[in-house]
Parts: C-alpha cells; sequence; structure tokens
C-alpha cells in the first residue's frame, strides 16, 4: 500500500517537473540598475541573475524583456507565467500578483538639485513643487496616496534615466529615488556627482518577484522553493557582492 503511495507522489512529482519545464516563463522587468538594466544587448544585472540562477535551478524556460514600467505591470496583470521584478510590495498590490520572495530593500528620498538649496522636510512642502516621477512606479503611487496630483504636482517621466535627466534640466524641483539607482543614473546623463543632493526620507519597502495570478499556484511553490534552497546555499550573496563591487555600493 505505501509503496503503491510513494510509486503515485513519485509520479505526479516528475509530471509536474516535466510540465514545468515545458513552460515558458514570460519575465518582464525595467531599467532600474543595479537590479536591472540593459548591458551590451543583454538583460542583466543583480535581480537579473538571481532569477536565472532560480529558473536555471528549475530547469525552467525563460524569456527576460525590459519594457516601459507599465507595460510590464498589465503583462503581469493579465497573462498566465509571467513574472514581473524587482518589485515593491505595496498595499494597493497585495492581491494583483502572487508574491515569490524579497530581493531587495529600496530606502526612498526627494532628491533635488544642489546649487537650488530647497528645503523639503515634509510632504506638504514638496505638494507646493514639481514632482519627478515615473509612470506605475512605487513612488508615484505612494505620493498618489498622498494627496499628490498628476500633472498638478506630478510629473510622469518614461523611466528613471528620464527622470534624473528631467531633474537636471531643472524641469522639476525634486524627484523621489534611491541612493543606488541616484547614484548609477547620475553617471548615466553625464551630470558632476555633486549637482544633486538628498532631502527628506519617503518610505521603504520590500522589492519582490512576483508572478501574474493567472500562474498556478504549483509553479508558484516550486519558484520559492528553489530560490529558497539557493538563497540558503549562498548564492545570491555572491552576485549581491560582485555587483555592489561593480557599482562601488556600500551595502
Amino acid at each position: 500500500m505505501y509503496k503503491k503511495i510513494a510509486v503515485i507522489f513519485m509520479i505526479l512529482f516528475f509530471s509536474f517537473n516535466i510540465v514545468l519545464a515545458s513552460q515558458t516563463i514570460k519575465i518582464v522587468t525595467e531599467e532600474y540598475p543595479p537590479h536591472n538594466y540593459m548591458e551590451n544587448g543583454k538583460v542583466v544585472g543583480l535581480s537579473t541573475e538571481i532569477i536565472e540562477r532560480v529558473c536555471k535551478e528549475l530547469k525552467m524556460n525563460y524569456t527576460i524583456e525590459i519594457v516601459p514600467w507599465a507595460r510590464a505591470v498589465a503583462i503581469a496583470k493579465s497573462e498566465p507565467n509571467a513574472i514581473i521584478y524587482t518589485i515593491c510590495r505595496l498595499p494597493d498590490r497585495e492581491t494583483q500578483y502572487k508574491w515569490v520572495r524579497p530581493v531587495t530593500v529600496f530606502k526612498f528620498y526627494f532628491f533635488s538639485l544642489k546649487d537650488r538649496h530647497l528645503d523639503i522636510n515634509d510632504l506638504d512642502t514638496a505638494k507646493k513643487m514639481s514632482i519627478g516621477t515615473y509612470r506605475k512606479d512605487a513612488t508615484e503611487t505612494f505620493l498618489l496616496t498622498k494627496g499628490f496630483e498628476l500633472n498638478k504636482n506630478l510629473f510622469s517621466a518614461a523611466d528613471t534615466v528620464d527622470m534624473v535627466q528631467t531633474l537636471y534640466n531643472r524641469r522639476v524641483d525634486a524627484i523621489p529615488i534611491d541612493d543606488f539607482s541616484m547614484a548609477i543614473n547620475t553617471k548615466k546623463i553625464g551630470a558632476p556627482p555633486n549637482s544633486f543632493v538628498k532631502n527628506m526620507f519617503l518610505f521603504q519597502v520590500d522589492a519582490y518577484f512576483a508572478f501574474s495570478n493567472q500562474t498556478s499556484d504549483a509553479t508558484v511553490k516550486k519558484f520559492q522553493q528553489a530560490f529558497d534552497k539557493l538563497q540558503k546555499k549562498g548564492d545570491f550573496d555572491k552576485i549581491r557582492d560582485k555587483y555592489f563591487k561593480k557599482f562601488n555600493i556600500t551595502p
């Protein structure tokens, strides 16, 4: 009896793995270094290497594409077997995805031009200014919940590079962004590193890999298990160290 049950379990286990391997997971992300960005025509980055390591552990077929964030969100909300990363886990997003595991923690601040000497110590002061964001981003979502309004005191850019460029060109007064991305994008646009100053702290949030709700729970669970296994082995620490060194980031 027990042998029969064990055999059935093994058949089901291997059958699921065969189905998993035959599926193609569509992975979408945005340009947000050091976690996900294009380099020499390939999607790379700290989070990208981690998600690829998990897919390879599961022998899972996958594609990765960088698209505008709003499009990535639309894909992850409508298509089965889709993953979006690196996505902040916010209350209003809780039921929109099947969350895997946190990859990093983002700490967001307002940044402004140093030579403008702006004093931004609270959100009421910021509401009287023009704030650059980018569409559907976590910081834009956060500010909208705090009473900011699009095209009144919030102005969406195409991506983080464009957002930083908009600030540098004095088209907005401040932008919400994390330290690492600010430093990397400052270099990308060719601005002097001391051009900007950090103002008030906004919020801190965990950033995840997340599946579309149309993806089976079994697939999500397998992905979670593989993630946990590789994390315990220390594989992800090595990847993080690699990118922290590459971008001169102090954890």
